[in-house]
């Protein structure tokens, strides 16, 4: 099915584990994860594609779809009990949500957010202290470019020279 860009914004924490691991809870407990399909209209999508990718869609879209219910069947027609059983159940799949982003880190690597870096965000943004104009004007996937799956960046959101958010910005799922 392929890899899933998201994002998510949370009020701004000191703290951006913590930040992070409350998203994660909020995410799961609202089962927004898993069919990176489930907030677009398959028709928004099929619009201009050919139709040898439309076919493509609808079958991948199917087969995602019993195999969900699939799972769901075996696992008694219940949600998974925690963040821990959703990302199992996904395997290499993938949640195609933050709950594949376990921790933050300072650098790169599997698993992980990082901050995005004042001159990334300056060369993205236009300003290092990017508002929600700023991230409207260019976008979110702007700082999904060059992530590697299974990997996120985070960074504040500033309103009148404060930090008032983070935004988390990742790829998963495969």
């Amino acid at each position: 099915m392929g890899a899933s860009s998201w994002h998510y914004t949370t009020a701004y924490s000191d703290d951006p584990n913590a930040a992070l691991q409350q998203l994660r809870t909020d995410v799961f407990n609202s089962g927004r994860y898993g069919d990176p399909f489930a907030n677009v209209s398959i028709w928004t999508q099929l619009k201009n594609m050919p139709i040898a990718v439309k076919l493509i869609v609808i079958v991948a879209k199917g087969f995602y779809a019993m195999s969900s219910l699939a799972s769901w069947i075996a696992r008694g027609c219940r949600r998974p009990r925690s963040i821990e059983e959703a990302i199992t159940l996904a395997a290499e799949s993938g949640t195609h949500s933050i709950l594949d982003i376990e921790r933050c880190s300072q650098t790169p690597d599997f698993g992980v957010a990082w901050q995005l870096q004042p001159a990334i965000r300056k060369r993205l943004y236009g300003t290092e202290h990017p508002t929600t104009a700023d991230l409207d004007r260019v976008g979110w996937q702007a700082a999904a470019e060059n992530l590697d799956r299974w990997q996120a960046v985070y960074f504040p959101v500033y309103d009148d020279g404060n930090p008032v958010s983070l935004v988390f910005v990742g790829c998963s799922g495969d």
